[in-house]
Parts: C-alpha cells; sequence; structure tokens
C-alpha cells in the first residue's frame, strides 16, 4: 500500500549568516513564495517547490518527487 501527499516546500538558511541551506516544509501557499522569492529582498529565502511524498508500506521508505520549482 502506497500513501501520497502534496507539501510546498522552501529553501531556507539554517543560520544567520546564509551558509547552510535546506529544503523545509511549510504551510505558506506556493504562490506567495513564488511572489516574495520575485521581489528579490530576501537573503533567507533562495527557492519553493511542490513536491509528492510517497510513502511505501512494504519498504517504509518514503520517495519524493519534484512537481513544480521556482529559483531565484
Amino acid at each position: 500500500m502506497t500513501i501520497s501527499k502534496n507539501f510546498v516546500q522552501k529553501y531556507t538558511a539554517n543560520d544567520c549568516e546564509g551558509r547552510d541551506y535546506s529544503w523545509k516544509d511549510t504551510e505558506e501557499s506556493y504562490e506567495n513564495l513564488v511572489e516574495i522569492l520575485k521581489k528579490g529582498d530576501t537573503f533567507y529565502l533562495k527557492a519553493a517547490r511542490i513536491v509528492e511524498k510517497v510513502f511505501d508500506s512494504e519498504t517504509f521508505k518514503i520517495e519524493v518527487k519534484t512537481i513544480k520549482e521556482f529559483k531565484e
């Protein structure tokens, strides 16, 4: 059995100097994040994407597929 769900993620800084970035799930909308990125006045935010996470109950693995992505 597999279970799938779509998530919005943002590529944000993990530290205040902007040396380390990672993808994080968020409750913000993809469109809102794209508008923020288009303005170009963000240091902490570098990209946004919509992903589909699929959990396979037989293998206990989660596969992440990128559906849509926007980078500054």
